[in-house]
């Protein structure tokens, strides 16, 4: 059978790609969630590798801004992959995860939704949040004061985890109805809508 023929033929797929494979999961990502491709990505497939900044803690995977000292690939954003568990839809969802560290820099008002989550943060929240900051100093060397913290790794993690959670989903009841009209609107606005 010729080239042409397999193409007819119905096991000819051309949108199948290799779902452990980090370049197919990125453009599965881009292609689910479009205001994302604002940006060409780098991406590293370091699975079994040890994350060099955490020492054994590790971590499923690192986003490095374009500009960012550490970034392996400067230049462009770089999403670098650890964890060798990592595979199919729950590489995309961690990939996807990722991406949002730089949806401020490429989506038109993301950073206001973002600034509008953070200020519905409640007492029960924040108490949880100053003991998460706590155990980061302590296991990861964190040095930035709580509120940078909070803006620059926390508040990421809030939207993560309702957008993009992991196979355990420990944000799910995380969430204010509130919180989760913000947190819908943003899933809109990533596929284009809003």
């Amino acid at each position: 059978m010729g080239l042409a023929e397999y193409m007819k033929s119905s096991d000819y797929n051309p949108y199948s790609y290799d779902p452990n494979d980090v370049n197919s999961a990125l453009n599965n990502v881009l292609t689910q969630y479009p205001k994302l491709k604002a940006s060409k990505y780098n991406i590293i497939d370091s699975r079994g590798k040890q994350k060099p900044d955490q020492g054994p803690k590790g971590g499923q995977l690192e986003f490095y801004p374009a500009d960012e000292a550490y970034n392996p690939m400067p230049g462009n954003p770089t999403i670098e992959v650890f964890n060798p568990n990592l595979r199919g839809k729950q590489l995309e969802t961690a990939i996807f995860g990722d991406l949002l560290h730089h949806a401020p820099n490429i989506i038109q008002g993301w950073q206001p939704l973002r600034q509008m989550f953070s200020r519905t943060i409640t007492p029960e929240q924040l108490a949880i949040d100053r003991r998460a900051y706590q155990q980061a100093q302590q296991d990861y060397g964190e040095n930035r004061p709580f509120e940078n913290w909070f803006m620059g790794s926390r508040l990421d993690a809030y939207i993560r985890g309702a957008l993009a959670p992991d196979e355990r989903n420990e944000w799910a009841s995380t969430y204010t109805p509130q919180q989760k009209k913000i947190l819908d609107y943003m899933r809109q606005t990533l596929q284009g809508g809003k």
